[in-house]
């Protein structure tokens, strides 16, 4: 079609050396695929599809103990989740600002389907039906938060807050590449005439970022993490000597919103 009617057709393309080169809408870079609304719908259903199919093996191998079945989903599902979330679950970034309670954050449309998957995951490893039978007439739903909170697993949304609270420790303490330097400041380097003694502490631990005018730039990481992270509690923003202990009472914090 582009070779004979080009002008009709809205995609941008070019011709070196006679041969047509067409815009593509989506391209795969470092493992994570790039759409062209960057609304990562092909990375979503690429990793879904694979969490889809351990759903059945799961539920299949009746022999291994839970303890075998979690080794697996961390190594086959968890790892596809965590690589790259911080890029491809953005859209989880519109439940931080102005939201003071993230336990009750909703789940974006485009990302519900990998939600259902993981819990569908769950579900298998435990071999808890999504239905029980009260009676005879009667059924009742099953939660999947308790059988999160028992194997200390995240939910989605707890999984991409993880790793944004993850970077802004980077960047407070300094652990990262020249260029994110100076990516996150502190509050009280644009407040200095706001400290006073009562509560100099707290604004010392305080990142600064501006509310942003439009929706599509609360997804920014800058002014995610920053928000993120003054929403932790003081006692584990002051944990300065050591990632891992930072990242357990992290973990930690919001099992126990479960």
């Amino acid at each position: 079609m582009h070779r004979v009617v080009p002008q009709y057709l809205l995609k941008e393309h070019i011709s070196i050396e006679n041969e047509l080169i067409v815009e593509s809408n989506e391209i795969k870079y470092l493992g994570v695929y790039f759409d062209s609304n960057l609304n990562f719908k092909k990375h979503i259903h690429t990793i879904t599809c694979k969490i889809n199919r351990l759903v059945g093996i799961f539920w299949k191998c009746r022999d291994l103990n839970i303890k075998t079945k979690l080794t697996m989903y961390h190594s086959l599902a968890a790892s596809q989740i965590n690589y790259g979330i911080i890029i491809w679950g953005s859209q989880l970034a519109l439940n931080i600002i102005g939201d003071s309670s993230l336990n009750l954050a909703r789940i974006p449309d485009n990302l519900d389907c990998l939600e259902v998957a993981r819990k569908k995951n769950i579900r298998a490893i435990h071999r808890v039906p999504l239905r029980k039978k009260v009676d005879e007439n009667n059924y009742i739903y099953t939660t999947t938060s308790p059988l999160f909170k028992d194997k200390n697993i995240l939910k989605l949304k707890d999984v991409y807050y993880l790793h944004l609270a993850l970077f802004a420790y980077d960047c407070v303490n300094g652990n990262v590449p020249e260029y994110f330097v100076n990516y996150l400041l502190t509050a009280d380097t644009f407040c200095q005439r706001n400290l006073r003694s009562s509560n100099e502490q707290n604004q010392m631990n305080l990142l600064y970022f501006r509310f942003p005018n439009l929706m599509t730039t609360c997804k920014s990481i800058k002014i995610a993490a920053a928000c993120l992270w003054n929403q932790l509690p003081h006692n584990i923003k002051s944990i300065n000597n050591s990632k891992n202990i930072f990242k357990n009472e992290v973990r930690k914090w919001f099992i126990s919103q479960y």
